[in-house]
């Protein structure tokens, strides 16, 4: 009975078709998803888009795992999508004047605080420890800063460098972890696809 009454996470509405597949009901909180895609797919925008999703969802506090981006280049990007505009594209001068627009500084600090002035979501961008280390700093993330969602973007950049019996203690860890009342969203590659004679790609 407590399973099934378990609540969910709606996902955004750029992706309908998605949640139409999970009964019109999103994600099952207090679960393990894994985000899986071959390089340069598009998964840094999927995952951007159901992390700004999150920052707005009610009794969601989302924290967020870099281990690619740094925390700066992470909420460039988030801003990018939130504003409407990809600060990327712009000059380096016309960027930061565009950043200090009084009206733009309004809708960027909509999307870090909310109306009580808490933080929406906290990225953690610590790439240079090991294994025990960030799990320290994960199990931070939900027990000092309530993030009840960790999104961990890209999970593969950790794997790589463990063998198989430490990648395996680090997903029964993640198992035993959601158990707390957090929802895992791991982002992953493929292996790079073997090619055919004539250099045809492969599926991964």
């Amino acid at each position: 009975r407590e399973a099934l009454k378990r609540p969910r996470i709606p996902l955004p509405h750029e992706m309908e078709k998605l949640q139409d597949m999970t009964k019109g009901d999103g994600l099952i909180c207090n679960r393990i998803y894994n985000l899986i895609g071959d390089t340069s797919v598009g998964k840094s925008t999927f995952i951007n888009i159901i992390s700004h999703h999150l920052f707005f969802s009610d009794n969601i506090k989302a924290g967020i795992v870099s281990l690619e981006a740094s925390d700066g280049e992470y909420g460039a990007d988030l801003l990018s999508y939130h504003l409407s505009q990809n600060l990327y594209w712009l000059e380096e001068d016309e960027a930061l004047d565009y950043l200090d627009d009084p009206d733009v500084a309004i809708k960027a600090q909509e999307m870090l605080v909310d109306e009580y002035g808490e933080s929406r979501f906290h990225v953690l961008d610590d790439r240079s420890g090991t294994w025990e280390g960030l799990k320290k700093r994960i199990e931070q993330l939900h027990r000092q800063y309530g993030c009840n969602v960790i999104i961990v973007d890209v999970l593969t950049d950790l794997l790589r460098t463990m063998g198989n019996e430490e990648q395996s203690a680090a997903l029964n860890w993640m198992s035993n972890f959601v158990k707390n009342g957090v929802t895992i969203i791991n982002v992953l590659h493929t292996r790079k696809p073997s090619t055919t004679r004539g250099t045809i790609p492969q599926k991964p």
